[in-house]
């Protein structure tokens, strides 16, 4: 991809690059203890979910137990879609957490295995070992308990998953990934969309009447859920504050950090770093690299327009694929000095 640059547009995109970095060194020195929140909940969205599966468990309907259990611990179950879809609490009621988690770790696993795959002939095989490194460190929350109710880490992966499988034979699958996402968490539709768009634009007509379908059955299923939730509301339940956060980009980096590993280093690294993956994913084999960093960057996008400060938890959607970039930050590099030195050389 930045092999085809001018030298002209290499500098351009090279000074635009090194201006993004400072940047996020500098917006670091304004957090010297991090963007991880010292703030503990008294009552954690982890924990209301245990405790509406254990409800189900026991025989209770999914949204009496559930809008019941929001308007006794303050969350607010207006508008409807603060009212998580039923699918990971009913899976948890049927098989237990435990079980769950086993899966989760399983779909970190799979991710290292199909993208190891996918990339083989593309890439050197250390780049490719450098991607599994990288989705291990990206995902590596799922190694505790507490990522298990977590419908965006699902999310996160599923989607991670589905990525190097579009557009390719494999579409199939990649939809199956991308529908199992959305039943988790209505957000990533947006992943479906996008998929949707490029499969139009590629002329790959059976995969965009495989996407547009999923987007029907998806907005037939939330218009069910509202239907469901509305029928539980109470004229004294809590609003939503809305999502017009408009934190700007500075809030989607804070996110980014404050959800991976990133934050165990200094935040003078670990700012500039979430700039040098997505700098990473410009040097990647190209059947992946512009659909993962419209990705990235459209949803980050979002995080910084809608997000508040309260929800950073939509960032691991993008994880483990955002650290994944550091894997072709060398290939991105030689690409970029390539460019740079095209007229020179030419003289």
């Amino acid at each position: 991809m930045l092999r085809k640059l001018t030298r002209i547009q290499a500098w351009l995109l090279l000074a635009a690059l090194t201006a993004a970095c400072v940047w996020a060194a500098a917006l670091a020195v304004g957090h010297a203890n991090g963007w991880t929140s010292s703030e503990t909940p008294p009552y954690s969205d982890q924990q209301l979910y245990r405790d509406i599966a254990t409800a189900v468990a026991g025989g209770e309907d999914y949204y009496a137990a559930a809008t019941a259990l929001h308007r006794q611990h303050g969350f607010p179950t207006v508008p409807f879609v603060t009212v998580r879809l039923p699918t990971l609490v009913l899976a948890a009621a049927a098989v237990g957490w435990n079980a769950l988690h086993a899966v989760l770790v399983a779909l970190l696993a799979a991710i290292a295995i199909v993208w190891y795959a996918a990339l083989r002939g593309a890439v050197s095989k250390a780049e490719r070992l450098g991607v599994v490194l990288f989705a291990a460190l990206g995902g590596a929350v799922v190694s505790v308990p507490v990522a298990v109710p977590h419908h965006d880490q699902w999310a996160g992966l599923l989607i991670t998953l589905a990525l190097p499988l579009r557009g390719g034979r494999a579409w199939p699958a990649a939809v199956a990934c991308a529908a199992a996402a959305v039943a988790i968490r209505e957000l990533a539709i947006a992943f479906v969309l996008l998929a949707l768009a490029f499969a139009m634009f590629e002329r790959r007509w059976r995969e965009a009447a495989a996407w547009a379908m999923l987007t029907a059955v998806f907005v037939a299923a939330m218009a069910w859920h509202a239907h469901m939730v509305a029928a539980y509301v109470l004229p004294g339940d809590i609003h939503s504050p809305g999502w017009t956060g408009m934190r700007g980009p500075a809030g989607t980096l804070g996110d980014v950090i404050a959800v991976s590993v990133l934050q165990l280093l200094p935040p003078l690294v670990g700012a500039p770093l979430v700039i040098v993956a997505l700098i990473g994913w410009l040097g990647a084999p190209a059947r992946v690299a512009s659909f993962t960093l419209l990705w990235l960057l459209g949803f980050g996008t979002a995080i910084a327009l809608f997000g508040r400060d309260n929800t950073t938890y939509w960032a691991v959607e993008l994880m483990p694929a955002w650290l994944m970039g550091l894997a072709f930050v060398p290939r991105a590099a030689g690409d970029l000095r390539a460019a740079l030195a095209k007229e020179a050389a030419a003289r």
